[in-house]
């Protein structure tokens, strides 16, 4: 389960890059990806790096990022089994979600689950993904087999090339990993049914009893968006709010939207005055807010929008099937 060979492992999956390649009709060893590096985030300048791109099999990705031990025969324990069968499902939820007249609960909940491990398992996300999730650092396995692979990260000399690109330390390097431990382990639940952490937190974004949950699937004829080299990118920073907007492919992006359902909440989407918001509080109280999926088309001003948050949101660089000018 948690042994392989893999020892080049990719943070931005192949199959992500894929979606967003100059020709993915080409054999998988020479696809290639247009590369940015950004130069002033603030003032949206950037330079590409190679003319021809740069080959996506050993793009975004680091040696032993994910690796917990390394032994005698070359393999190594690690996640990459759990990152597979998530990788496996999104080409084709992807493909589904762009050919559906109407989207799908159950389509977007899938999706959800492997979008947010990408962010998640992003190595320039560490700080945000500790402080949201740091309480499971606390927490140990009960089950025998999987408190021995949890207490190895403990263990792990971890490589000080990673920590100095990351500029983070090993304290944090290994919170970051026992926070992807419990999301794609996994466990037991009381009737013997299999549950990852990962599963139940995606679920309770679409809880619409507690929140107000809108969806917006924006799309385009050509290929114009923008992959961030973070995996997603955040329209809001309201607290409380949760929002995550992620690269479908080259020619999609979507964007999760979840609030509280507070009455402040509610008054500011119907743009009234909290004082003058007309609503009993009984009938707030059992209030429930259908989930709105919307789709777009063509729709230039949220293109440009997504597009420029990517540039002031990335860590480092962008990625494009075209030659992008802003």
């Amino acid at each position: 389960m948690f042994n392989n060979k893999t020892r080049n492992q990719h943070y931005i999956a192949q199959v992500e890059q894929k979606l967003n390649c100059i020709d993915n009709s080409v054999p998988k060893p020479k696809r290639r990806i247009y590369e940015f590096e950004i130069l002033d985030q603030s003032h949206q300048e950037f330079k590409l790096t190679n003319q021809q791109g740069v080959k996506i099999t050993n793009n975004l990705s680091f040696n032993d990022l994910y690796t917990l031990e390394v032994f005698e025969n070359g393999t190594r324990d690690n996640f990459e089994s759990f990152f597979s069968e998530l990788e496996s499902k999104i080409e084709t939820l992807s493909h589904k979600l762009l050919d559906s007249s109407e989207l799908e609960q159950h389509f977007l909940l899938d999706f959800l689950c492997a979008k947010l491990m990408n962010s998640i398992r992003n190595p320039f996300c560490i700080e945000k993904t500790v402080n949201t999730f740091g309480s499971f650092c606390s927490y140990f396995p009960t089950e025998e087999n999987l408190l021995e692979i949890f207490q190895k990260i403990d263990k792990i000399n971890v490589d000080t090339k990673i920590l100095s690109n990351l500029n983070i330390n090993s304290i944090t390097y290994k919170k970051w990993l026992k926070i992807i431990f419990y999301m794609v382990v996994p466990f037991k639940g009381p009737q013997t049914a299999n549950y990852s952490f990962l599963e139940k937190i995606a679920s309770n974004f679409f809880d619409n009893e507690k929140n107000i949950i809108h969806i917006f699937l924006s799309v385009y004829d050509d290929p114009s968006c923008l992959l961030s080299d973070r995996s997603y990118i955040a329209l809001s920073d309201k607290e409380n709010v949760v929002n995550y907007t992620f690269n479908v492919t080259k020619n999609a992006f979507i964007i999760f939207n979840c609030i509280p359902k507070t009455l402040q909440n509610i008054a500011e989407l119907l743009k009234v005055p909290l004082d003058e918001l007309n609503i009993p509080i009984e009938v707030f109280e059992k209030l429930r807010t259908s989930i709105k999926i919307l789709k777009y088309k063509n729709e230039e001003s949220l293109l440009e929008t997504y597009n420029q948050n990517v540039i002031s949101q990335s860590y480092k660089k962008f990625y494009a099937s075209f030659l992008y000018n802003k």
